[in-house]
């Protein structure tokens, strides 16, 4: 049985035209939202999933997150300058 070989790979170039912030809602929700860029090129590094939820408050008064959703997002870093940043899965394509 083979494995399929992954589409991005590790240094490969790509262009991308969105990335995730992350924001505070309500109360205490934490959520990572979606905000489109201009279209920049950077190098791939990786996957990371990351969770949407929210922070709870235990009987000891310690914040306890509680996470409502799970999704895995593409790492890149867009220049050697830049500290990498995560990019949603469908806004990103692989420069040839």
């Amino acid at each position: 049985m083979s494995r399929a070989k992954p589409k991005h790979s590790f240094g490969s170039k790509v262009v991308f035209w969105a990335k995730f912030v992350r924001i505070e809602g309500e109360g205490r929700r934490k959520n990572w939202v979606n905000m489109p860029i201009q279209r920049t090129s950077g190098i791939f590094l990786g996957y990371r999933t990351l969770s949407n939820g929210v922070v709870q408050t235990e009987s000891y008064g310690e914040p306890i997150w509680v996470p409502s959703i799970h999704f895995v997002v593409f790492l890149v870093c867009p220049s050697r300058t830049q500290n990498p940043i995560y990019i949603p899965r469908h806004c990103l394509e692989a420069i040839e």
